[in-house]
């Protein structure tokens, strides 16, 4: 029971010491904390003082920046935003220094820039003194001149006024002769300008009809080239040009053929004449008349043989003053055509060469193939006493006059071979 009772004092003496120690920790917890919180608000107080100190600090910048913008300008009014633009006060600066030649790179703000813009401003103050104290002086010359100016124009007046009584009697005087003058000039005007009109209608009619004349004779002429041109292959010295060559040739036969046929408008009875192909020979060796004829060849028959030692040979060439592979062409028969070389059978070879027969000439014909005399009335058909001869013809004259081509008759004879089969 002594033990127990002395068990259970220990106990409380321990927990006793405990409390005692935990409160202590406790109190001196307490006393650290106290400290710190002591050390935080002479922290805050510190921030707050900073804060109030820098406050006074931005509104003096505030108030500084405000009042130099008011004088140096360049803010937005509008809003009274008072925070001068530095672009705008630049561009300012940099006109105002064009404004004054004498500002440069070494003057790069307001401030270096005014001294030297107020001497500039000075300078020109006392030009503009100088120029209004002379310009006094000349208002008090132009006053002398003007007094003097005013006795010589009174003088001037009394003068003119004598000379206006002069000219007014002699103009009454000269009245009665003008108005003589002008009735006399007005009949003279009258006369001529009838006598201008009548110039100028024949003036006009001459240069209407000149202008006439010269169009329609531009369109001759160009008419006349063209048909030229068209046929240069038929005239001096083109005609003699080749149309083709020999490709080989039958001495026992006396027949060849030639590099040219149907695709070229060779057809039967065409008759070339044959030279050597040689340069500077020129002779006609033979004739060689189209007897069969291919695609792009045909037969030839040789005749007429100038010199039987120099027969025709392959690579001897040939012409026709009539032939022309290439372009179309128009012609007109006029006169009598009789026999083997009738209307119709010429007819059909030249349309077969590519040369249409037109029923009359115009100014798209290229040729005139003259026939035989007439022995009939072209208009009537009536007979005729005496021959008429090609040449009286009106379609003559009138292929004569466009420039058209004329070959006769027996030129074809010489070139072509007209007969059964053709």
């Amino acid at each position: 029971m002594v033990r127990s009772i002395a068990g259970k004092a220990r106990v409380s003496v321990v927990w006793m010491v405990t409390v005692g120690v935990l409160f202590l920790i406790a109190l001196f917890l307490a006393f650290v904390t106290q400290g710190h919180v002591k050390e935080k608000d002479t922290e805050v107080a510190n921030a707050k003082t900073e804060l109030e100190a820098a406050k006074a600090s931005v509104r003096q910048l505030e108030d500084a920046r405000t009042n130099l913008s008011r004088v140096l300008g360049w803010y937005n009014r509008e809003t009274n935003d008072y925070q001068s633009s530095p672009e705008a006060a630049k561009a300012a600066l940099e006109e105002l220094k064009n404004t004054f030649p004498d500002l440069g790179v070494s003057e790069p703000d307001v401030e270096t820039s005014l001294p030297k813009i107020l001497a500039a401003f000075n300078v020109k103050t006392s030009k503009i003194a100088e120029l209004e104290t002379h310009i006094k002086g000349l208002e008090s010359e132009v006053g002398a001149a003007q007094s003097a100016t005013s006795t010589v124009t009174a003088e001037k007046d009394s003068t003119i006024a004598g000379l206006r009584q002069q000219i007014a009697d002699e103009t009454k005087n000269a009245e009665g002769r003008v108005a003589e003058l002008e009735s006399s000039l007005e009949q003279t005007r009258t006369q001529l300008s009838e006598r201008d009109g009548e110039l100028r209608k024949t003036r006009d009619d001459s240069v209407s009809e000149r202008r006439k004349h010269e169009g329609q004779k531009a369109i001759d002429d160009a008419r006349i080239n063209q048909l030229a041109r068209d046929t240069t292959f038929a005239r001096d010295p083109h005609w003699t040009k080749p149309d083709g060559s020999i490709l080989e040739v039958s001495d026992r036969l006396g027949t060849g053929w030639i590099d040219i046929g149907a695709n070229q408008r060779v057809v039967r009875g065409i008759v070339f004449e044959v030279r050597s192909g040689r340069p500077g020979d020129n002779a006609v060796k033979a004739l060689a008349e189209v007897t069969s004829v291919k695609g792009g060849s045909a037969e030839v028959l040789f005749s007429a043989i100038a010199d039987r030692f120099s027969p025709p040979v392959a690579g001897d060439v040939i012409s026709n003053r009539l032939f022309d592979p290439a372009g179309g062409r128009n012609a007109v028969l006029v006169g009598r055509f009789s026999g083997g070389y009738n209307n119709a059978d010429l007819k059909i070879l030249l349309e077969k060469m590519g040369i249409h027969v037109q029923p009359k000439v115009d100014k798209t014909t290229h040729f005139l193939i003259v026939g035989s005399e007439l022995w009939n009335d072209p208009s009537t058909g009536e007979p005729l006493a005496e021959p008429m001869q090609v040449s009286d013809l009106a379609e003559y004259k009138q292929a004569e006059s466009l420039g058209v081509q004329v070959i006769p008759l027996q030129d074809l004879r010489e070139f072509f071979r007209l007969g059964v089969g053709q």
